[in-house]
């Protein structure tokens, strides 16, 4: 009786072992299983240096506190600041080769900001402005430009005035994190789509009412909340973190001024995109034929 039960402790001693070698290779295996999923939806995306301007001075034009970095004209981009004091209104003025000027406010706090050259190579005009009385605005400093753009897509893959992140900027983990996909279309897809079904339509936050007005992207990603131009601005910002450029398009929508994006892969050329009508008609039939239709958009100024 005595040997039956040492011989049956002796199995279950077996047996327990036996198991807990096979509890281990499967928790070895699941381990190793979540280490291949994280590895697949965690993208090996770093955001490039590039994609941050910055007045490396070795081209610089200043006159009576206008200064204008032209460095990096090459890229696509120049840097302007107003550093006497001031406490009138600035603009700076930027006239492209053939098409409509580009008229931008620009701060009076004596920092640099970045303002894209989108209209390709060619002679531009860049002038500084400072308000004389009402809309009455004097010239400041003038600078013309012979620019020849290393590559066509240069203005369209970094931060500038109206497409302003940073390297710590509170959206940039959840852009890299958005999914590596298996070509640029599909991560197009897939960013558009994010915004669409996470952000709300809000006419409160409607640029065009207030003179100026230039989404906050920490703002938009923390509220999820804007207009036309927030959702466009935020969709062009995470796709140049992913390095697919993108530009952020304002002109004619239905009669309509109205901002969207435009996307380039180099199978399908540029894609338009417009996040806020998708979104604000909530995925409507109407609307998706309506954005679908080349002949309702009329495009008029890129940045």
């Amino acid at each position: 009786m005595r040997t039956l039960a040492i011989a049956m402790l002796f199995l279950c001693v077996i047996l327990s072992v036996v198991l807990l070698v096979l509890g281990y290779r499967d928790i070895e295996e699941d381990t190793e299983q979540s280490t291949a999923i994280i590895s697949r939806t965690i993208p090996a995306v770093e955001v490039p240096l590039s994609a941050f301007p910055v007045p490396s001075g070795h081209s610089v034009g200043a006159k009576e506190g206008a200064v204008i970095d032209y460095s990096n004209v090459e890229d696509g981009y120049i840097m302007v600041r107003y550093s006497a004091p001031t406490d009138r209104a600035l603009r700076v003025m930027i006239t492209p080769p053939g098409s409509n000027e580009y008229t931008y406010h620009l701060n009076n706090d004596n920092e640099f900001e970045t303002f894209p050259l989108t209209e390709g190579s060619g002679e531009y005009r860049i002038t500084v402005l400072r308000q004389y009385v009402g809309r009455l605005y004097s010239e400041v400093y003038e600078l013309t430009l012979n620019v020849d753009l290393a590559d066509e897509h240069a203005p369209f893959l970094r931060s500038n005035k109206f497409v302003n992140f940073e390297p710590d900027s509170l959206f940039i983990d959840t852009a890299v994190n958005l999914g590596v996909y298996d070509n640029d279309y599909e991560t197009i897809e897939a960013i558009h789509d994010f915004i669409v079904d996470n952000m709300t339509y809000d006419r409160t936050y409607e640029g065009f009412a207030v003179a100026g007005y230039v989404p906050c992207l920490n703002r938009t990603y923390t509220e999820l909340t804007g207009a036309c131009f927030d959702y466009a601005a935020f969709m062009v910002a995470i796709l140049r973190v992913h390095e697919i450029p993108s530009r952020l398009v304002f002109g004619y929508f239905l009669d309509e001024y109205h901002a969207w994006v435009e996307a380039y892969t180099e199978t399908s050329g540029w894609i338009r995109k417009d996040p806020s009508t998708i979104s604000s008609g909530n995925w409507s039939r109407i609307d998706l034929m309506y954005v679908s239709n080349d002949l309702n958009y009329i495009p008029m100024y890129y940045y």
